[in-house]
């Protein structure tokens, strides 16, 4: 950018071919001698510019591409011949404006990445008409909507690139997409991703599967940062989001320690604009299907955003907003009350915005009842050791107007902290960042549960189920600190390198109940059919009692190569990381050596083939013993991953396409020994094994075949595995060999198309459509083992979701969207007949907007 703007400097010129020199203010010394001719002719060439002056206009319009689509985030920068500059950046509606022109010439250069910038000299005057500025591409993204995709990509993998030359399978669906689809939770936008699936929308959506992998809460980022998603309850919300980066693959190099290579969620917030913008949303809906009338179970939200300079200021942003949401869920008596509200200011530093400070500020609280979803069927398999595995019969579902549960629960979280970054030279990135993450949870409730052989029994035969009660409270409180800085060498126009120091660190607090007495039984038997209780429930649960907190530290530091060969030709990529886990109290956790490799050929500007290596690790416990009876002896174990393909981007015809091949596997897992298999200290030991292996492909595409329309496929093929490997004494409970991973379907696909009407009769209208198809796959949250060999396989299922757009005029805007339009029952998750969870039935939802 301060190249552009250099070029900027030299073309612009003085007015009247003065020279610089008259352009600075100089003290003059007047003589009583000075006539009054003299004086009288400066006054005249004063005179036109002072009544120039004088008169000022506005600079208006709108930032587009070749195909129409406006253009989010281009920078226009506007300069004077007296070198005076204001800059400005395009809204969501790649609209710009600039106040308070004085007339006359002026150099225009708007610059985006990913599109050729431009320049062009205007005359300023009064009544100066809106401009359309049209941007080339250079590349396209991953994401057909137009966005600026290099800044998740840079605060996902550090390191500034495009979508196009990152050597990884990578989907970033942005705030655009959010809205356009309803997504409210990561979890809604799974089903469009490749290779990645959900684990539950209810209680345990904080884990997802990637590439047969169960990822853990601390896979899901906000900003890089862990903390935001944890303990057993909800998937992380997209309210306040800018762009989801949903990449797979491990991230061991850059985040420290991961149980699973499967891959990892960060989610980018908005942060402030440098153009004032104001947007509020009202939604309302209900669910029409599955027994459940539209009316019935009513939802609506508000949505506020707003973003601007403060005052007149062109160094101080600001960025504020709030979510007020009242959301029925199709179960019945299950009304989740969401809250969410963020702020955040940016600072420049410095005149030219090298350096910028941005302090922010998030609280969430979400109530949520329990039994969400949760549907029974008696006669679907009871047991993981019956022999009996599926399908499940739908004839006998309990019915969504019967709520099995009781209770709820309630997560308040708040964050605060700071990013930094500075750019003292051109070549030179420095990036300081800090958040405070807490999480407190509350929960009371009451489950079925139906586990025992006579439990089994009743449920079967007399349609009841029992009740358990739960009750807990957990303290989270996490201090992050992420800090990298690069470098880039050119010496050569033919070459360049960038190298990159960065570490993260991570202070984790979690503190939890006890009970102060023996746990209570189940109780108070309820028909799931009819909801008739034979006893009231009773709230019989011993008080509870704080524990002590306690604390881990988790730190890595890392080192990051990458050069470009031939003017961007070829671009090889290396990375080794280092990293510990010290819980409190206990030895330290050492990791390994980390390393990362990569390589991009650019075939052309439209064809680049990849391949990449990339690790994660996971420290052993050093209490762990082996046979022989010694401990902390065991490795880390290793999460390694292969992959190759291409991406194709054909700008003109706006079609990008990536091609992945991929293999991953698990190494030096610690797989303990049978119950009687002891070592010479008289314990259980535990040995390394390789525990998983998973292999596939995945192709997503996004095109836009005539101007008004944009689609988005994606198709996956996943052969994910557990090997079965460990102690011949364990081969009881240990993973049935080449048994398939749960929640990991073989073949999957996905279509989403959007149409807008650009011009003519109908302008204004538009229309999407949505198409998912997933392949059967277990239900269950782990291995098939011996003892429990059949879970139950939950079928294969067709969803078909649809939306209607109209646009007003520039500021109201309107949208219906129907998922799941044609009412499939979908099952999520389930072990068992007696704990299944289903996805929503068809949801209907309307939203209108306003932008100011």
């Amino acid at each position: 950018m301060r190249k552009l703007f250099h070029s900027i400097d030299l073309f612009a010129t003085l007015p009247h071919g003065v020279p610089p020199s008259r352009a600075r203010l100089m003290p003059v010394r007047y003589t009583a001698a000075l006539s009054a001719t003299v004086l009288v002719m400066v006054l005249m060439w004063l005179s036109p510019s002072m009544q120039a002056q004088s008169l000022t206009g506005s600079l208006q319009g709108t930032v587009t591409d070749q195909a129409g689509a406006v253009i989010q985030g281009a920078r226009i920068a506007l300069r004077s011949a007296s070198q005076t500059a204001q800059e400005t950046v395009s809204d969501g509606q790649g609209q710009f404006k600039l106040n308070n022109l004085p007339v006359g010439e002026y150099t225009l250069a708007i610059e985006k990445k990913g599109f050729q910038s431009r320049q062009q000299t205007i005359a300023m005057a009064p009544d100066f008409a809106p401009l359309t500025l049209t941007l080339t591409p250079e590349n396209l993204s991953e994401v057909v909507l137009v966005t600026d995709n290099s800044i998740a990509v840079e605060s996902t993998f550090k390191l500034e690139t495009s979508i196009h030359e990152t050597p990884r399978a990578v989907t970033i669906i942005d705030s655009t997409r959010i809205r356009e689809q309803n997504f409210r939770f990561v979890n809604d936008a799974f089903a469009y991703v490749p290779g990645v699936a959900v684990n539950s929308y209810r209680t345990g959506g904080y884990h997802f599967y990637a590439r047969g992998y169960r990822m853990l809460p601390d896979d899901t980022r906000v900003d890089g940062f862990a903390g935001v998603n944890a303990g057993g309850r909800y998937g992380a919300t997209l309210f306040g989001v800018e762009q989801a980066v949903l990449l797979r693959g491990p991230a061991g190099l850059l985040y420290g320690s991961s149980g699973a290579p499967g891959g990892m969620i960060n989610l980018i917030t908005k942060k402030p604009q440098p153009v004032q913008t104001t947007r509020i949303d009202l939604r309302a809906g209900g669910f029409a299907g599955n027994g459940v009338g539209l009316t019935e179970r009513g939802f609506g939200g508000l949505d506020f955003d707003t973003t601007g300079p403060i005052g007149k200021s062109d160094r101080v942003f600001y960025r504020a907003l709030f979510t007020i949401e009242n959301m029925n869920y199709f179960t019945n008596n299950v009304l989740d009350r969401n809250r969410y509200a963020q702020g955040s200011l940016t600072f420049k530093l410095d005149q030219e915005g090298r350096y910028t400070l941005t302090p922010m500020f998030q609280w969430t609280r979400f109530n949520r009842p329990a039994g969400g979803g949760i549907v029974i069927s008696p006669s679907t398999s009871l047991s993981t050791n019956d022999k009996i595995s599926g399908p499940v019969n739908r004839q006998d579902l309990s019915p969504l107007d019967v709520n099995l549960s009781f209770g709820g629960g309630v997560d308040e979280g708040r964050q605060a902290g700071f990013d930094f970054r500075a750019v003292p030279i051109p070549a030179l990135r420095i990036n300081l960042g800090y958040r405070f993450i807490g999480l407190d949870t509350s929960i009371d409730q009451f489950a079925p549960v139906a586990s025992t052989p006579t439990q089994i029994e009743i449920l079967k035969k007399q349609n009841l189920v029992q009740r358990q009660q739960t009750k807990s409270e957990t303290d989270r409180l996490y201090h992050n600190f992420d800090f990298n800085t690069a470098y880039e060498f050119q010496p050569t126009s033919w070459w360049k390198n960038t190298v990159q120091v960065g570490g993260y660190a991570r202070l984790s607090r979690t503190r939890t109940t006890t009970n102060a007495g023996p746990l209570p039984g189940p109780q108070s038997f309820i028909n799931i059919y009819t909801g008739q209780e034979t006893t009231p429930l009773v709230d019989n649960y011993p008080d509870l009692k704080w524990a002590d907190f306690i604390d881990t530290t988790f730190w890595n530091t890392y080192v990051q190569n990458r050069a470009a060969l031939a003017n961007g030709k070829v671009i090889f990529s290396f990375g080794l990381g280092y990293g510990q886990n010290h819980p409190s109290g206990q030895p330290v956790r050492k990791g390994d050596l980390t390393p990362n490799l990569s390589v991009v050929y650019n075939l052309d500007r439209q064809l680049a083939f990849f391949f990449s290596y990339a690790t994660s690790y996971n420290p052993a416990d050093p209490n762990s013993e082996d046979v022989r009876g010694n401990r902390n002896t065991f490795d880390p174990s290793i999460g390694r991953n292969y992959e190759f393909g291409a991406k194709y981007d054909l700008p003109s015809r706006r079609a990008s396409a990536t091609l992945s091949f991929f293999h991953n596997e698990v190494t030096n897992a610690l797989v303990q020994s049978g119950p009687n298999d002891l070592n010479p200290n008289g314990n259980r030991f535990f040995v390394q094994a390789g525990s998983r292996r998973a292999r596939g492909v995945e192709l997503s595409t996004e095109f836009q075949p005539i101007r008004d329309l944009r689609v988005t496929a994606a198709v996956s093929y996943l052969d994910a595995i557990y090997t079965g490997e460990g102690p011949a004494s364990a081969a009881a409970t240990n993973a049935i060999p080449g048994s398939r991973a749960e929640k990991s379907p073989k073949w999957s696909y996905s279509v989403w198309s959007r149409y807008d009407r650009s011009e003519g009769k109908f302008h204004g209208f538009g229309a999407g459509l949505g198409l998912i198809w997933q392949d059967e796959r277990l239900g269950s949250n782990g291995a098939r083992t011996p003892t429990a060999p059949d879970p139950l396989v939950l079928p294969a299922f067709t969803r078909l979701d649809a939306a209607l757009f109209y646009r007003l005029n520039e500021h109201v805007d309107f949208a219906l969207n129907f998922e799941n339009l044609t009412d499939r029952v979908i099952f999520v998750n389930g072990t068992v007949g007696s704990g299944l969870e289903i996805a929503p039935p068809r949801t209907v939802s309307f939203r209108m907007g306003y932008r100011f």
